[in-house]
């Protein structure tokens, strides 16, 4: 006697891409600007989920994401951008006094606070910023281009700019701080240049996982450089 499939499945919440973006979402953004933001920015994402079909920031790394993110090493192209930002500012004489940088020199000499700075500037900082502007700030403006214009017109290479550029732009001003003085405009600049070419990782391969593989090494390179040559 066989048994009935009656079409019961047990109810995996955590596998609905809405619940684990939102959960996502909400701790980034607690984490950075507050708990009270955070839950304002998973409300907002259950309610743009509805307008726009969501796909999960991390997928699971199988054969498939584990070769984009082996792409992204393969473009030189964003590295190269990170070489010419980096000859552009030098070109200016403008002095770099960001404050990310300060808390890297202040490890110096300590193993333990180097190992702490390291997991929190190439390991959290990569995670929690792709999620909060390449996952959740580009992702909702694709939601409202979509809802506005259409899913066909808002992936034209036009709104897909500007997304993508929006996004940068706020990325970079996320980057200001008072302490920085004349040096805000290049930093912001810079970081700006930065969340672009993530946005544009982000937009090639519908993840965040190889957005997050550059920015983790583009952060590593600035913390190898302060390190070993104390700049």
């Amino acid at each position: 006697m066989t048994e009935l499939d009656l079409g019961v499945r047990p109810l995996n919440p955590m596998g609905n891409p809405v619940i684990q973006n939102t959960l996502l979402c909400a701790g980034a953004v607690s984490f950075l600007f507050g708990p009270t933001t955070g839950l304002v920015c998973a409300a907002a994402n259950v309610i743009f989920a509805t307008l726009q079909q969501q796909e999960p920031w991390f997928p699971p790394l199988d054969e498939k994401v584990i070769s984009q993110v082996k792409g992204v090493w393969d473009d030189h192209s964003y590295f190269k951008m990170q070489l010419i930002m980096g000859v552009i500012l030098k070109s200016l004489g403008v002095g770099i006094n960001q404050v990310a940088i300060q808390y890297i020199k202040n490890a110096v000499g300590s193993p333990l606070k180097m190992i702490m700075v390291f997991t929190r500037v190439c390991v959290i900082a990569p995670l929690v910023e792709e999620t909060i502007f390449r996952g959740f700030l580009q992702e909702k403006l694709q939601n409202l281009q979509a809802y506005v214009l259409g899913e066909k017109e808002a992936n034209s290479y036009l709104h897909r700019t500007i997304r993508v550029v929006a996004q940068a732009i706020i990325f970079g001003i996320c980057h200001y701080h008072p302490e920085q003085g004349s040096s805000n405009r290049a930093i912001m600049i810079s970081t700006g240049l930065v969340g672009f070419c993530l946005g544009e990782v982000k937009e090639d391969h519908k993840n965040l996982w190889g957005s997050s593989f550059y920015h983790a090494y583009f952060n590593a390179s600035v913390l190898t450089r302060v390190f070993v040559f104390g700049v």
